[in-house]
């Protein structure tokens, strides 16, 4: 099976592609930043082309050279502030980037499964406090809410049109050890590693705390959208969920139970989204029945975080006491 993962330099590209191979899968990653984990590409157990999303003709010719049976289109901008900050890298990435993947795929003789990553934002503000169900509206209203909506509906236009295999899903919160600290649990994990090894301050600065998520372990994401490409269907989407929702309050609380040190909390309102979903939570009922089920739970997930970045500054001599 061969497989191409774009935007695979980041945090959710590195697990996805570590199981595919794990698999004996043959795997091509593109991205137009250099991977971090080295170690796979000099072993030679994955390719890696250095290409921006946004360049159809780089695009293509790397999918007809390629010939994947498989494409998961992990490339975009994943921040909801950032896409606040820059609407238009935002909808040039995540709308105009699916478009290339998918316009290219026409390029083969047979053409290969996609799988469009799009996320629970596209839900916008829901009223209700019970789970989430796929039937549920779209009425996102964040730049990167409309640039997955519009990905959504592109993915529906070439199966419909061209009859692609275009599978989707809504993500909803996910995380994990190696996760960008520009995501609220991995920065709150480093914040309280950098107190403990390196005689920070002990105050923890934070945002919003009333909010609800549902978090998922990125290593039950990624095994979601594997199962997705082999068992599910191209004709509705999936919601990739826990089916539980917990404050940022009660995660900074797990958290801080896992430090000896005694650790202040101050809000900082620049962490403050210019507009708040208060409460999300998804259910993942259509996934299970494709035999899905998460394996970590959110303490483990937010443990093996925190030893992360314990061991990121424990091994890194740039930053050690």
């Amino acid at each position: 099976m061969k497989i191409l993962i774009t935007g695979v330099s980041g945090f959710v590209g590195y697990y996805l592609s570590k199981e595919l191979v794990s698999q004996g899968c043959s795997v091509c990653g593109i991205d137009s930043r250099e991977p971090f984990f080295q170690d796979l590409i000099a072993e030679k157990k994955i390719l890696f082309e250095k290409c921006d999303i946004t360049d159809d003709n780089a695009i293509k010719q790397i999918i007809i050279d390629y010939r994947p049976d498989w494409i998961f289109h992990l490339a975009a901008v994943s921040s909801v502030s950032k896409s606040w900050q820059d609407k238009k890298s935002t909808y040039l990435v995540n709308i105009f980037g699916a478009y290339n993947i998918l316009e290219s795929c026409l390029s083969l003789e047979k053409s290969p499964k996609v799988l469009l990553v799009g996320s629970a934002e596209e839900y916008g503000k829901v009223k209700t406090k019970k789970a989430i169900t796929e039937e549920m509206p779209l009425n996102g209203f964040t730049p990167y809410a409309i640039s997955k909506i519009t990905q959504e509906y592109l993915g529906i236009h070439y199966v419909i049109t061209h009859g692609l295999r275009v599978y989707r899903t809504r993500s909803f919160n996910h995380t994990g050890p190696g996760q960008s600290e520009a995501f609220v649990c991995s920065s709150f994990c480093k914040q309280v590693a950098e107190i403990e090894l390196l005689n920070k301050e002990p105050v923890i600065y934070v945002g919003n705390l009333s909010s609800y998520r549902d978090f998922l372990d990125v290593r039950d994401v990624v095994n979601a959208y594997i199962i997705i490409m082999k068992k599910g269907s191209y004709l509705k989407p999936y919601n990739v969920c826990s089916m539980k929702s917990y404050s940022i309050k009660q995660i900074l609380n797990i958290i801080l139970s896992y430090s000896n040190k005694k650790i202040k909390i101050v809000k900082n309102t620049s962490r403050f989204r210019k507009i708040e979903i208060p409460y999300l939570k998804g259910s993942n009922l259509r996934l299970v029945k494709l035999g899905w089920k998460p394996k970590y739970d959110i303490r483990q997930t937010l443990l093996d975080t925190l030893n992360y970045w314990r061991n990121f500054y424990k091994n890194n001599k740039t930053y050690a006491k």
